[in-house]
């Protein structure tokens, strides 16, 4: 599977690890969600499975703020076009969110999701 990201340049740039990703071209930034992209969802009720990648060909993070989350994805336009996906309780490792559940960064998200 591909890893994107969906830049909404919320965020300080140089602390951002979705930029960080695109930057070093681990990920690749898209201006707009596929229908056959699993877009990595908090808030969806599906967990991530194997069996997505018979459906899907990219899996793609939301970059926006935690403190923005919620607003940013539950509006229809964002999740709407691709597969909303969540992934099972993890416990974060980044600085900002040390040890909180399911507070991942977008760079720890992606990662997550390849490996299942």
């Amino acid at each position: 599977m591909k890893p994107l990201v969906y830049m909404l340049r919320q965020d300080d740039p140089f602390k951002c690890t979705a930029a960080k990703l695109a930057r070093f071209h681990l990920a690749e930034p898209v201006k707009f969600i596929r229908k056959n992209t699993v877009v990595l969802n908090p808030f969806s009720q599906t967990p991530v499975m194997k069996k997505d990648v018979e459906t899907a060909d990219s899996v793609c993070a939301i970059d926006c703020s935690w403190e923005r989350a919620h607003e940013v994805l539950k509006s229809r336009r964002l999740v709407s076009k691709g597969i909303a996906r969540k992934l099972p309780a993890m416990l974060a490792a980044n600085p900002t969110n040390y040890a909180k559940l399911g507070r991942l960064s977008s760079a720890e998200a992606l990662a997550a999701a390849l490996y299942i």
